[in-house]
C-alpha cells in the first residue's frame, strides 16, 4: 500500500512522506488469545522537505483485537540517504522515527478487503521518546 502524509519535526521542519508499506495477514491470523496478527514492512520510505531528505524503513508485528476494521500505529526509523557527508543537514535524520497510522478492512474470512491506508502521523500529536 502507498505511504502518504506529512510530519513536522522540530529540527527537520515538515517532511512529506512517500513510499510503500507491505502488509501481511497470515493465513490463520487469530492467535490462541483471540488476537489478529499483522506484519508491516516500510520499504522505499522517503520524507522530503526544504533542502533535506530522510529515508524511513523498518518492520513491525502487531497483535490486535480481532475486528473487521483494524486501526493501529507503527513507528519506523529514519536515516539520512546514502551517501551522507559530514555537515549534511540530513545527519539530523539519525535517531528520528516516523509514526504511521494504518487502517485495514478485513472480510469475514480475515482477508484484506479494499485498499488499506498508511498515513504519517505528526510527532507533535504522538511524541517520540
Amino acid at each position: 500500500m502507498p505511504l502518504t502524509g506529512q510530519a513536522t519535526f522540530a529540527d527537520l521542519g515538515t517532511l512529506t512522506f512517500t513510499g510503500t508499506v507491505h502488509l501481511a495477514v497470515p493465513p490463520n491470523p487469530i492467535s490462541p488469545l483471540g488476537l489478529r496478527i499483522i506484519h508491516t514492512r516500510l520499504v522505499d520510505g522517503l520524507g522530503t522537505g526544504a533542502g533535506i531528505s530522510c529515508e524511513a524503513r523498518g518492520s513491525q508485528h502487531f497483535r490486535l483485537a480481532a475486528d473487521n476494521t483494524l486501526e493501529f500505529t507503527g513507528t519506523y526509523n529514519m536515516v539520512p540517504p546514502n551517501p551522507v557527508q559530514p555537515g549534511d543537514p540530513a545527519e539530523a535524520c539519525w535517531g528520528k522515527r516516523v509514526n504511521v497510522a494504518f487502517t485495514v478492512e478485513l472480510d469475514a474470512a480475515g482477508n484484506v478487503a479494499g485498499q488499506p491506508t498508511a498515513t504519517t502521523v505528526d510527532p507533535a500529536a504522538d511524541p517520540q521518546p
